[in-house]
Formats: structure tokens, C-alpha cells, sequence
């Protein structure tokens, strides 16, 4: 009993809240919030929809997109990417690899991207043009280059190319 009595008295310094007053409040202590400031990835791609990643992939990249307007048979089409890299990169690339049912890619089908930050968003823009109507299948390959190390994942964008209704 002697002992515990010891050890209860050696602990010595007293609870803040037992010695808190109306005036006298214990000073507390909140974590310090990282605080990104601007907008968010979600709010930077509103109405954007999220790319198919084909097959397993560890690599660290997500891929939005969006269509400039209604895909038509011969008309080129607009499709505005959105890349958000899940780890920091020295470069990075995206680019059509393949495109069955589209007019032959030219140079407007990729773009390179400069160094990019972990969560932060990167446009580009690619360009392709329908050769058919039908739903049309558009892979796209984000190449990420980080510590001499150049790493891949394909995404699957579906384009439906519908016959133009004339009123």
C-alpha cells in the first residue's frame, strides 16, 4: 500500500483540467492542417469522367477526360485530358497508341507534359478524327519519367460516334 501511495505521490505536476478555470483555460494544442490552397482535384475536373485503366498498373497516374463536342464521321474531335500523378515526375508524355475506327493519328495525337507535382492537375489536349459511327475505342498512354525510371499505364476512352440527325 506504502508502495503505490510512493508512486502515485511521484508523479507529481498536476491535471490542467482539475486547475482550469472560467478564465483560466488549459492551453490546447490543435494539429497544424496542411492547407492546400485553390481548388481541388475534384474541383478542377467537374464534368470530367475518369479513363479505364487496362490491365493491372502500379503506376502512380489517374486520367480524366472530356469531349470539345459531339463526335461526327470525318469532323477531327478535341479530347481534353486531365493527368494527375500520384508521384512527383521529371517529364511526362501522353499520347494515342491506338485508335481502331479513327482517320490516321497525326502529331496532334499526344502531348508532352514538363515536370509534375504529386496530386496537381496537367491538361493537354488530343486530337483524333472518326472514320465510322459505332462506339469507337481511344487508348491513350501516360508515360511518366522519375528517378531515370520511365513508367507506363494505358487508359481506354469509348467515343460514340453517332449519325447526324438533320432537322
Amino acid at each position: 500500500m506504502c508502495g503505490v501511495a510512493a508512486v502515485l505521490s511521484a508523479c507529481g505536476g498536476e491535471d490542467p483540467a482539475a486547475t482550469a478555470t472560467p478564465g483560466n483555460h488549459p492551453a490546447v494544442h490543435a494539429p497544424k492542417a496542411n492547407a492546400k490552397k485553390g481548388p481541388t482535384v475534384a474541383e478542377q475536373t467537374v464534368g470530367m469522367v475518369s479513363a479505364v485503366s487496362l490491365g493491372k498498373s502500379d503506376v502512380g497516374v489517374s486520367l480524366r477526360f472530356e469531349l470539345q463536342e459531339r463526335p461526327r464521321v470525318g469532323q477531327p474531335l478535341a479530347i481534353n485530358l486531365a493527368v494527375i500523378p500520384h508521384i512527383a515526375a521529371d517529364s511526362g508524355k501522353v499520347s494515342v497508341t491506338s485508335a481502331d475506327g479513327f482517320e490516321p493519328l497525326g502529331d496532334a495525337a499526344s502531348a508532352d507534359l514538363d515536370s509534375m507535382t504529386a496530386e496537381e492537375v496537367y491538361r493537354c489536349s488530343i486530337h483524333v478524327t472518326p472514320a465510322k459511327l459505332g462506339v469507337l475505342l481511344v487508348t491513350v498512354t501516360v508515360s511518366l519519367k522519375h528517378d531515370e525510371i520511365a513508367e507506363t499505364r494505358d487508359f481506354s476512352i469509348p467515343v460514340l460516334v453517332e449519325a447526324q440527325i438533320r432537322k
